[in-house]
């Protein structure tokens, strides 16, 4: 049969679609297996996020007219491992789903306020003290900026948004049919992100700002990774299941997912970044590859396991290392050309890694910068008191 791109398209929507076909499993209590490939995923796309930065702290954050080819490549890169920020959304709620698919329980919104928010917080106002240290009358407005999400942290505005969204629409996800939400979801979420990627508005304090950045930290730039995260985690047995059916044709719509990310890049159409139209079916790809790729797994890598148990706090706290091993080198008059993005990444997560264990060496220590290990992974072996489907 010959192949034609509407055919993916047709494929994809049986896809979605079949997640409303999961026969009702019987029974109340049910132990959930912990999946741990999830770990796995999450370990990734936080090292995605590190070698990104890294990459621009050597290369640059935009093209310019000293830019080689060599640099456009290098951003080209880093604009496809822009993908770990919506994976860390994404993972979120499907845990947050396969967990607690129609209630939350006692206590949820504290827990996360202690181990997510807080530190939020205070590496917001770390970064403001970093970034302006030789203004310190700017400094207070920048603290409420990042806490705004005006720092690399603003996911976790979004991440608590969810946190209310799964509240409000769990009891009515749960007993209708996904396409057509699904659908919805993914409608809206591309107009918005259009709107801020190809709508230029007239200039002013606020909308210079927002257009900028300021519309990331707002969930209806990710609310399609929320609903199909949704169905995903709520019916994870079938959606890996669905995937092993369909995988020709998710490993097979990877190349054209990628090859539309790259022409954007050349085209310079969007930025280097994941708050684009076109990101969302290529991390939905990438996703779904590596849902295959580690749930076929006996056992998890270690050194991912090891890396997820302090992916919070390495997302948190990388980009302080960067800046200040990226100085250092400076200050020594260190040249290593291309070859600085790897020094950077690794000594970026190690040091981060350091910090993350010095700090929690104190009892107040995971209130700063996360604790060592995972809260929503621990979850995801409870008991539900209530059957998977109704």
């Amino acid at each position: 049969m010959k192949y034609s791109p509407s055919m993916d398209f047709v494929v994809s929507l049986s896809i979605v679609n079949s997640f409303w076909e999961v026969v009702i499993i019987s029974g109340f209590g049910e132990k959930r297996k912990r999946i741990t490939e999830v770990e796995s995923i999450r370990a990734i796309a936080c090292l995605c996020v590190v070698l990104l930065h890294s990459i621009k702290y050597t290369v640059g954050f935009e093209l310019s007219e000293e830019s080689t080819l060599t640099d456009e490549v290098f951003l080209s890169i880093a604009g496809i491992l822009a993908f770990g920020t919506p994976t860390f959304v994404f993972i979120s709620e499907l845990i947050l789903a396969r967990s607690y698919p129609l209630h939350l329980p006692d206590g949820f919104y504290w827990k996360r306020i202690k181990f997510i928010l807080f530190p939020f917080i205070t590496c917001a106002v770390i970064y403001a003290v970093a970034d302006h240290y030789g203004n310190p009358t700017s400094i207070p407005t920048n603290i409420v900026v990042n806490l705004l999400g005006g720092y690399h942290g603003w996911f976790v505005l979004v991440v608590f948004q969810f946190y209310i969204l799964h509240k409000i629409t769990a009891k009515y996800l749960y007993k209708h049919r996904p396409i057509t939400i699904i659908s919805v979801s993914l409608f809206v979420n591309i107009m918005y992100l259009g709107i801020f990627n190809l709508v230029t508005p007239k200039s002013t304090a606020f909308t210079d700002y927002f257009w900028d950045r300021g519309f990331w930290a707002l969930c209806l730039g990710w609310v399609f990774y929320f609903f199909i995260a949704y169905y995903c985690g709520k019916n994870y047995e079938y959606f890996i299941q669905i995937i092993r059916k369909y995988q020709i044709w998710i490993y097979s719509s990877l190349p054209l997912t990628l090859a539309i990310i790259l022409f954007d890049n050349q085209s310079g159409i969007f930025g280097y970044g994941s708050k684009r139209m076109d990101m969302i079916p290529f991390t939905i790809n990438i996703v779904l590859v590596l849902f295959l790729i580690f749930s076929r797994l006996s056992k998890q890598p270690s050194f991912l396991l090891f890396v997820s148990k302090y992916s919070y706090g390495i997302y948190l706290v990388h980009l302080l290392c960067l800046m200040v091993i990226n100085k250092t080198l400076g200050v020594l008059g260190i040249n290593l050309g291309y070859g600085k993005m790897m020094v950077l990444f690794v000594s970026a997560v190690v040091t981060s890694i350091i910090i993350i264990k010095l700090v929690n060496i104190f009892s107040f220590g995971k209130y700063l910068v996360g604790a060592n290990g995972n809260l929503e992974s621990r979850e995801t072996g409870k008991r539900r008191k209530y059957p998977v489907n109704v």
